[in-house]
């Protein structure tokens, strides 16, 4: 049976991911049925409420779906209440998977070396290693590294073989590591599980 994974993501950047991969998991399908998918639901947002809303309007079994959101609300130096209200959850819903700080984060992990260095240094100059810059504060710097960068909006065919292989390279050695808590998932780590067990070869092979 085909494994469908249902990512509760938190807009429209995410969403935008989840449909290049699909398009990609179809190209390796060669025609058949790919032999894992993903289906984005909108939350709208990445405080606590609007994933709690989601999740009960789109009722599914729990081992079928997953949550993928921002770290910047839910880290403890925000002055919010999202990471105590996901802390005192209800036991229906499941633990988080989250980019680390956020998604354009995430998304410098899929370029080369170079590009992550232009990264480190343009973001160490800031105090966003430690405390999460906000959107309005992010953006300016991001779009010196990708230029043209808008929120929602991927490059045609971003995610491929290549950009997931420097996912898996950079991801060891990033600056932003995950807490050492169980309770804040790690949505690359996940992701690149769930590839590597439903295609074993992705990284070695020519596909």
């Amino acid at each position: 049976m085909k494994k469908r994974i249902i990512i509760f993501c938190e807009g429209q950047s995410e969403i935008t991911y989840i449909e290049q991969l699909n398009a990609l998991l179809l190209i390796w399908a060669e025609n058949s049925m790919p032999s894992i998918i993903f289906i984005p639901i909108n939350t709208n947002g990445g405080k606590f409420g609007n994933v709690q809303t989601a999740l009960r309007e789109n009722f599914m079994k729990p081992a079928n779906r997953k949550v993928w959101v921002d770290y910047d609300l839910y880290h403890p130096n925000r002055i919010n209440n999202c990471r105590d209200e996901y802390r005192t959850r209800p036991g229906h819903i499941p633990p988080f998977h989250f980019s680390f700080h956020n998604f354009e984060d995430f998304l410098m992990l899929h370029y080369p070396f170079d590009d992550l260095q232009k990264w480190s240094l343009e973001f160490g100059n800031t105090s966003h290693l430690d405390t999460p810059l906000h959107g309005d504060e992010y953006i300016p710097h991001i779009q010196k590294i990708i230029c043209g960068y808008k929120k929602g909006v991927l490059p045609p065919h971003f995610v491929n073989k290549v950009s997931l292989a420097n996912l898996k390279r950079n991801l060891p050695n990033r600056i932003i590591t995950p807490p050492d808590d169980p309770d804040f998932k790690d949505f690359a780590q996940f992701l690149l599980a769930e590839l590597e067990t439903a295609h074993p070869d992705i990284f070695t092979s020519q596909v």
